[in-house]
Formats: structure tokens, sequence, C-alpha cells
């Protein structure tokens, strides 16, 4: 394929389009974004969530969010805005500046884009506005919609230095870098990115090594400084949580196909997955040989990321960890995309479809995740309030998940009933009333019934769905002797089976 010379798509000063219909089709894509974002912030909060909302609720300062809460949900940025908002606040407010976050990052990716050509600026705001990936986690009230927020800062901040540098620019890219080395641990590998980025801006310039120097270190002491606080107070004693363990490949498919919305499974998602690594690579090449930063930011994130992870080989990995390789890709294909529009013809049209297509995808997992949700707790612990005579007793398939999402939500019922939730092997002979059943499958049937060790049966009550990236399906069933109290008296343990147990987190 021959590709226009860089200097051809630099600017469009022939083009027809008035600059006003332009911005209309900007503001149209951020509305789009923001509306989407808003209503994806809408549904139940989650695990990780209530985790994250809970360390950063009982922390007694943000010195102490930042320093002493050693743990990988523990998201230092988030905590801090947690832990500014009103403590009982119904938890869509939590969300709110995530939402916010993210709204900015399309606007920010747009300007990365407008650097080049109109058209590019247009497609990078639109692939990252409908992005599903950037919906779902620019809608939580955890750290990730602030990475993507002071990433696309960065590159954008360092765009311009590339035309011209400016003191209060480069302060401000300090400041940024740092932030995000506290939204997530992942932003170290943007950052490797982000150092390229500036050194191929410093040697395109051709300054005096000494002005390279200087302006390096301008840039990179605030935020060296920030990652190594981190580390030196966290990484010693750092905590991971847990979860759900994913076979690496796996989620890397899932995440090329993801990034042209393509599904996260099967054999459709592994070519979608070659497709998007195929042209990600293609774009970054050409990038680098017009000697254009921003593929040298994409060549060094990726690769720091994946070396990273593959030399780790993390027990637990999910799509979230990749948001920087993500973004950058995003980026990449929009210019693809924008090189192919501009040469006209059958390239063009090709654009075109690419990226109807593309929003095709993402509109099926964005209309998924806006009926389904992350799961319907709520709507399970109302349900046992309603349904219960007087005390609730629960009992359920692992005691750490379940029961922090039940004590969350039992809080915020009105009128609420007293919950009684009893451990897996502690059960009273009688069986709790109501038993939880909880799995991140969504295609698996449920059974109909479920027998507990004492003999009490328990028959489906309703099933609680989700919509696959954060949090997990509930199953409700009800003990069919719900008549009977609850002998807490006895001393005969009871207990869940052992094949309906969830381990450990």
């Amino acid at each position: 394929m021959s590709v226009p010379p860089a200097s051809s798509i630099e600017t469009e000063p022939g083009s027809s389009k008035p600059r006003s219909l332009h911005l209309l089709v900007v503001l149209l894509i951020v509305t789009f974004g923001l509306t989407i974002r808003w209503f994806a912030s809408r549904d139940n909060f989650w695990f990780d969530e209530v985790w994250s909302w809970k360390l950063a609720t009982d922390a007694k300062s943000y010195w102490q969010i930042a320093t002493a809460i050693r743990h990988d949900n523990n998201h230092v940025f988030n905590g801090w805005v947690i832990h500014a908002l009103p403590q009982n606040a119904h938890w869509t407010i939590y969300r709110l500046p995530a939402v916010f976050a993210g709204t900015v990052a399309v606007v920010l990716a747009g300007y990365c884009g407008f650097r080049r050509t109109t058209i590019e600026g247009l497609l990078a705001a639109l692939l990252m506005s409908s992005s599903f990936v950037m919906i779902q986690y620019s809608s939580e009230a955890r750290g990730y919609a602030y990475l993507l927020l002071f990433l696309l800062l960065c590159i954008w901040l360092l765009g311009r230095a590339d035309d011209r540098s400016r003191p209060y620019e480069e302060l401000l890219f300090s400041i940024s870098a740092s932030l995000g080395c506290l939204a997530h641990i992942s932003f170290a590998s943007a950052y490797v990115g982000l150092a390229c980025l500036s050194i191929a801006i410093l040697v395109k310039q051709q300054g005096p090594r000494s002005r390279w120097m200087t302006t390096l270190l301008r840039l990179h002491v605030l935020p060296i400084l920030t990652l190594a606080t981190f580390l030196y107070f966290n990484a010693a004693h750092f905590v991971i949580g847990g979860g759900n363990q994913n076979p690496l490949h796996e989620v890397l498919i899932q995440t090329g196909s993801l990034v042209v919305g393509g599904p996260e499974h099967g054999g459709l998602a592994v070519i979608c997955a070659i497709m998007s690594v195929f042209a990600v690579l293609f774009s970054t090449a050409l990038l680098i040989r017009q000697r254009d930063g921003l593929g040298f930011f994409i060549a060094g994130s990726s690769l720091t990321l994946l070396v990273v992870i593959c030399v780790a080989r993390p027990d637990v990995i999910y799509v979230r960890y990749f948001l920087v390789l993500i973004a950058g890709a995003l980026l990449a294909i929009s210019h693809l995309l924008a090189i192919l529009w501009s040469a006209g013809g059958w390239r063009r049209m090709a654009a075109g479809s690419a990226v109807l297509l593309i929003l095709a995808g993402n509109v099926v997992h964005i209309r998924n995740l806006l009926m389904i949700g992350r799961g319907g707790y709520e709507a399970a612990v109302t349900l046992m309030n309603e349904a219960s005579r007087t005390e609730i007793t629960v009992g359920s398939d692992h005691d750490f998940r379940n029961p922090m999402l039940l004590n969350f939500y039992q809080q915020r019922i009105d009128r609420s009933k007293s919950m009684t939730y009893f451990k897996n092997g502690q059960w009273p002979v009688t069986g709790p009333e109501w038993v939880i059943l909880h799995t991140f499958d969504s295609d698996r049937v449920p059974l109909p019934t479920l027998q507990d060790g004492g003999g009490n049966n328990y028959r489906m009550i309703r099933d609680y769905p989700y919509a696959g990236l954060s949090g997990w399906r509930w199953v409700l069933y009800r003990n069919e002797r719900n008549h009977l109290p609850a002998d807490k008296t006895s001393a005969t343990p009871n207990k869940l089976p052992s094949e309906n147990v969830g381990q450990e987190r």
C-alpha cells in the first residue's frame, strides 16, 4: 500500500469543510461519550469498587492512603477522591469524577490527533468515545479513568513541546505524570513510553545536549521521585487481593479483540485480535518512520508492559491491566484510518467500513453493559429484605467476597431487617434462609435446587447476570424450610457442599 508522505497529511489548507462543522462533530462525539459513561455509571457498585470505597473511607488521612494501605485495590488518586467525598453518599457519586475524567480523556485523544490532521483528531476522539473498554473503566470508582486522563494529557503536552517548549507546560506534564503514577501502578509502563516520546522530540529538535539534559530533568525528576516514593512505602509489603485466574493468552486475545470492538472469546475474537495487532504494528512503524514521537511512545510503553507481564506471569490478570496498551492502540489505529481516508478512493471506503464495524462491535458490548450492568446485588438484597419475615439469614459459596457486598447494600436499604451471615462450615442444622452462589460464567445454566450438608433443600429464586468485564453473577436460592427460624444454637456444623464453594480471596 502506498502511503502519502508525512508532509501531505500534516494540514488540510484546501478543505472545504467549515471549521464550525468540525467543532460541531467534536461536540457531538464528546457529548455521546459523556452520556454513555453517565448511564454506565448508574448501575451497582461491584466488589472491587466496594473494596476501594472501604479502604478509602476507613483511612484516617490522604497520607495514609498513599503510604500505609499496601494493597493492589488501593488506587491512590481514586482513594483520595473517595476520601474527599461524603462517606455515606450514594455510590454513583463516587463514580462521577471518573466519568468526568474519562470524558476529558476523549477530548485529549482528539487533540492528540488534531496535531496531524483534522480527520485523525475526529477519528481518535470517536474511537476513544465509543470504545466499550474505555466506557467500562471510565464509569467506575477506581483508578483507571484517572490513569487515562493523565496519560493522554501527558501525550498531548509532549506533542505541544514538539512545536515549542513552554515552561508551564513542562511543569504540567511533570505533575500529570506524577499523578498518573498514583492513579494506577500500570502507568509505570506508560511512563517508559513517555520517556521515549520526550527523548524522540528532543532528538528531532536537534538542540545542544546540555539543553536536552536540562529539559529531561525538568520533565522527569518529579515523576521519578513520586514513583520511587510510592514503591519505597508500598513495594516491600504489597498485597495482591487475588481474583479469578485467567490464562494469559486468553486475556491477550480478549484485549486485542476488544480494541476493535470484537467479541471477548471464540474464533472471531482471535481473528479480531490478530487484525488489531497488525494494524497497530503497521501504524506504529509508519509513525516511527515519520519520526513522530507517538510511535516511540506506543512502542516503548507496549513492549515494557508486555515484557513485564510475560516475565512476571501474574496469577491474576485482566483486560484492565492493559489500558495503557489499549489507549495507544486506539491512537495508532486512528492514525492509520486517517491515512487511508486521506488517500481517497477504495482506501477511503475501507477506512469508513472499518470505522463502522468497530462502532457496531462496541455497540453490542455497550448495550449489554447498560442493560445488564455489573451485577444485581442491590436487587438481591432488596428481595431478601422484602421476602424475609423477620431476621435475614444468609450463607454463600465465598465467605469474603459475598459478605462485603451484602454489608454494603444492606446498609443502604430503606427499612432493612437484621441480617446474619453464616460462614461455610458454621451453618445451622436447619440451614440459612438464603444461599448465594457467585460465578464469572455467564453461560452456565444454574442448578434449580441445592442441598446442603444437613440435607436442607434450596430452590433457585432468581438469577442476577452481569455484563462481563466487571462484577460477577449471583444466583439466589431460598431454603424450602424458610418458615422455620434458623437453629443457631445447634452444635452440629452444616455447610455447603465443597463443589459449590469458591476459593478464599
